[in-house]
């Protein structure tokens, strides 16, 4: 039994040596939504203080700088978790609304935190998490996100938001590392009309109900793919209607020996795309 017990001491230190090391302030936000992820995944961390400018995670050999980064890596440590979607199609909208909550709500004042509420709470609207139908770590990164805001009384969540936001801040592992949430001190607030929105952006509401909103000196103002997409009808009642769009184009193909040219266009607002047909003739 004694020689047993030499062979597990070995085995112990391996462990601690194997576990990834999160080089962090585990205060800060990034760390948080870090931990909560791994918590979820069933991966341990060690949580080591640092001063370094940006999250590390140490695993073996490697080092993994970022937080979408880190998140990502968390997700995909373990086979069988849907931690990072179930689907190739669920881990790309998780990607997707990874960026959207760095880009949105990434700095200390957002600067269209209005109108970020008011696209999350059309997403949404029949949605229990951001993708598919368990959560996920864009779940995670998110609510902390919006924990972070929470705490300083700079965000009041709209219905389904607000809904949402509870589902995730009662999950065992948002409540191991950031504690309880109580949501009885938040109001919710009634989601706000697109053209009170659009003022406060200083864009304009068409009469057909399409909000335009100031984009370059180039281009002049532009729709965004959320308001055509997430609108009520499914932007039926644009059919007619000249906008402009701007964006990235996902996927391109040709038809018709190249006189039609299909886009898949997205410009961040939503993870939607929006299909455009260019008559090339």
């Amino acid at each position: 039994s004694v020689g047993l017990r030499c062979f597990l001491w070995p085995l112990r230190d391996m462990g601690r040596q194997l576990r990834p090391r999160l080089m962090a302030n585990a205060a800060d936000g990034c760390a948080q939504k870090i931990l909560v992820a791994a918590k979820a995944a069933g991966l341990e961390v060690e949580t080591v203080a640092s001063t370094v400018p940006v999250p590390e995670l140490h695993a073996g050999n490697s080092v993994i700088k970022y937080t979408n980064a880190i998140l990502r890596y968390v997700g995909k440590v373990y086979d069988g978790n849907s931690m990072y979607g179930k689907t190739f199609h669920e881990s790309a909208e998780v990607d997707s609304w990874l960026d959207w909550t760095e880009l949105e709500l990434g700095s200390e004042t957002p600067p269209r935190m209005q109108a970020a509420l008011e696209a999350l709470e059309r997403h949404l609207e029949n949605r229990t998490y951001l993708v598919g139908h368990r959560y996920t770590i864009a779940d995670a990164a998110l609510s902390c996100s919006l924990h972070h805001f929470y705490r300083q009384g700079g965000v009041t969540l709209p219905r389904a938001t607000r809904r949402w936001f509870g589902t995730c801040v009662s999950q065992d592992a948002f409540k191991a590392i950031v504690g309880a949430v109580d949501l009885g001190r938040m109001p919710a607030a009634p989601t706000a009309t697109a053209s009170s929105a659009s003022a406060a952006r200083g864009g304009e509401t068409t009469a057909g109900g399409v909000v335009v909103e100031r984009y370059s000196k180039s281009v002049g103002g532009r729709t965004r793919i959320s308001r055509i997409l997430l609108a009520e009808d499914g932007g039926a009642s644009l059919v007619g209607q000249k906008v402009i769009v701007c964006g990235w184009a996902k996927t391109q193909r040709e038809a018709n020996k190249g006189k039609l040219v299909f886009i898949e266009l997205n410009d961040g607002s939503c993870c939607a795309t929006l299909q455009v047909v260019v008559d090339c003739a």
